[in-house]
């Protein structure tokens, strides 16, 4: 479960009342669970990278998220022609989260492509690759 997520409420099967409703007594409470601690991960089975594709300019903030990562992992990111351009680890304070802002080298912006990430922890390795549209 993740807190940092967003929402879309949708409507169906929506009528026109003659009169209004009194919502007040319909009430419904519920429990929202702590934050879990991930803090215990070993390896990238739950590990879960967002938004993808990324579009920094219409829908989301320039950030890709990687989340749920064990603590001391890396990540390295490359461009569509190979190089490496970011590299980022994951400490205790990220809390297994560790967020890469579309930058190459931390300054200056990427533009459009299919960039390939690398995370890395202890003997394990998984790669994918990140859509950005601008």
């Amino acid at each position: 479960f993740s807190t940092a997520g967003s929402c879309c409420p949708s409507a169906s099967n929506v009528i026109t009342l003659s009169e209004p409703i009194d919502l007040r007594g319909s009430t419904q409470t519920f429990d929202v669970p702590p934050e879990t601690d991930f803090s215990d991960l070993k390896d990238f089975t739950q590990t879960v990278v967002f938004p993808n594709p990324v579009r920094p300019n219409e829908f989301h903030k320039s950030a890709v998220t990687f989340n749920r990562l064990p603590i001391g992992a890396t990540i390295e990111i490359y461009n569509p022609n190979g190089d490496l351009i970011e590299k980022l680890t994951v400490t205790e304070s990220d809390r297994s989260r560790k967020e890469w802002l579309l930058l190459s080298n931390g300054t200056i912006e990427v533009t459009s492509g299919i960039y390939i990430y690398a995370m890395e922890f202890e003997n394990r390795k998984k790669i994918g690759k990140i859509a950005v549209i601008k």
